[in-house]
């Protein structure tokens, strides 16, 4: 079975309808319960609580708690297939110290080009990563969408990749992004100005001749201090 398809069309489906399971499940235990006892309907809105209802009244409950497990079933088999992408990413990871704006950093690295997978679903569990290197040809703007909750992220590889300028509007969602690597990608000096315009924090940025006017880059050096543009 294709490991790709579970993660990005199975793994979601299941957390989606394993959620709407148990929180129909949570709505027919507490009317279960409101027709036992008013009483009994309180206790169950206290969260802990309701397990006494279950014990207690079991065989008005059992059906309602019943299906809440088939729900958490659902949503651990989701989680269970994100981590297992996770893991994948283990040969790949290291925690390192190095220095950024005179500071020592300790943080993840994570170093997947060329690792030769086809889904990249296991980043959601990575979202502490600092520096991530995945220039690889099957990098898409859609793949960038695991990148947004690194917000840690300060460097990231992206050369040779199919990334447009649709990823640069994601990219400036990352607060303490300093270095960017685009060399050979589908972006445009268009996206350029617009992005380089949005973003105060990038210092570094690493371009293909041609891909940027003179002008534009020359604009965001001068506009703030300790920025440098190398094109390749």
């Amino acid at each position: 079975m294709d490991l790709q398809w579970l993660e990005s069309k199975v793994a979601p489906w299941l957390l989606l309808i394993g959620i709407v399971v148990v929180l129909i499940a949570s709505l027919w235990l507490l009317i279960a319960a409101f027709r036992t006892r008013v009483w009994w309907g309180l206790l169950c809105l206290i969260p802990p609580l309701f397990l006494l209802f279950v014990i207690f009244r079991w065989r008005r409950a059992r059906w309602p708690f019943g299906t809440a497990l088939v729900g958490l079933l659902l949503m651990c088999a989701a989680s269970g297939i994100v981590w297992y992408s996770a893991s994948r990413l283990v040969p790949y990871d290291k925690i390192v110290k190095e220095e950024v704006d005179g500071k020592e950093v300790e943080g993840r690295h994570l170093t997947l080009t060329g690792w030769g997978e086809k889904s990249y679903s296991g980043l959601l569990a990575k979202s502490d990563t600092v520096v991530l290197q995945m220039a690889n040809p099957d990098v898409t703007d859609d793949t960038l969408v695991y990148v947004l909750p690194m917000q840690r992220l300060y460097e990231i590889d992206l050369n040779d990749t199919q990334i447009t300028d649709r990823s640069l509007d994601m990219l400036k969602n990352l607060p303490h992004l300093k270095r960017l690597h685009l060399r050979g990608t589908k972006v445009t000096d268009e996206g350029l100005r617009k992005y380089l315009a949005q973003n105060t924090t990038l210092n570094r940025l690493e371009y293909s001749e041609g891909q940027a006017k003179p002008e534009t880059i020359d604009a965001w050096e001068k506009g703030g201090d300790d920025r440098h543009a190398m094109a390749d």
